[in-house]
């Protein structure tokens, strides 16, 4: 399934191929809208590839994943660098915050023996790098780790960024910052973002719920929601695709937990074992 046809409907939201063969073929599950989740690699498939390096993204594209998760800091020179932590400390043989560092000081360090011998000097990757390596193959969900709060400039450079790379059509923009992702909707309406609820879970959708309860409007400051496994069940994500919502989860890794996941209808399922979700979902 190309990223293109994932995200083919005029809201970008992406259910269905446009591909009539492919959605014949489509297993059957017992979501509502009968749809499979997307299967999503967290940072590219953690437990099969150093996180979040273009080794791993390469290798979630050869096992057939729809959608890579990656997450974006920006760097002294305002470079836009992919990498989960704030710090170059854990994932590579550096250390020092992200912010504090040039682009050239981080491509210094090896990103990738940490893992495995196999992936001796493996970079430290920068959104730009990976655009070109995805190249619409997938959808590409970028988080937000901090937003202008701390990297100010942040996230109108992300949407230059895809823009300049023709990729508004296959990715998706998330984070824990809610304001961050409304900031993101205003600078280009156009993007697809989904709310990392986190603690805010309940919260949310008990106003969801209420609203819907005495028929008030509901806002839509963002296209979807995604929430941890343990906080989801079939009639939550019930409500939240009533009220017009799409439903990730995170970050499920254990066989049952993704066969629970499947059950209760969820779009997308964020995991570091890809291979072991399509291995289910087949």
């Amino acid at each position: 399934m190309t990223a293109i046809n994932f995200l083919c409907l005029s809201s970008l939201i992406f259910m269905l191929s446009c591909n009539g063969k492919q959605q014949e073929d489509e297993k059957m599950d017992k979501s509502e809208n009968n749809l499979q989740p997307k299967i999503i690699a967290h940072r590219g498939g953690a437990k099969l590839a150093p996180e979040n390096t273009l080794a791993a993204f390469k290798n979630a594209i050869s096992i057939g994943v729809d959608m890579i998760e990656i997450d974006v800091h920006l760097s002294k020179d305002s470079n836009i660098i992919v990498i989960h932590d704030a710090t170059l400390n854990r994932t590579t043989d550096g250390t020092g915050e992200i912010k504090n560092l040039s682009l050239a000081e981080i491509k210094n360090y090896d990103a990738g023996s940490w893992f495995s011998k196999d992936f001796d000097n493996e970079k430290v990757p920068t959104l730009s790098e990976v655009l070109e390596t995805i190249n619409g193959k997938v959808v590409l969900l970028i988080e937000i780790k901090d937003g202008d709060e701390r990297y100010p400039g942040l996230e109108k450079k992300i949407v230059e960024a895809v823009k300049n790379h023709d990729a508004v059509k296959w990715v998706i923009i998330q984070s824990f910052n809610k304001n961050s992702i409304i900031r993101i909707k205003k600078i280009y309406p156009e993007l697809v973002t989904f709310y990392l609820s986190g603690k805010t879970f309940d919260q949310f959708y008990s106003e969801i719920l209420e609203k819907m309860k005495s028929n008030e409007k509901i806002e839509k400051q963002f296209d979807g929601i995604a929430a941890s496994h343990s906080l989801l069940d079939a009639n939550k994500v019930v409500i939240l695709h009533k009220a017009d919502f799409k439903v990730f989860t995170y970050t499920v890794n254990k066989p049952q937990e993704m066969k629970n996941n499947i059950d209760i209808g969820v779009d997308g399922i964020i995991t570091d074992s890809p291979d072991q979700l399509k291995a289910i979902l087949q």
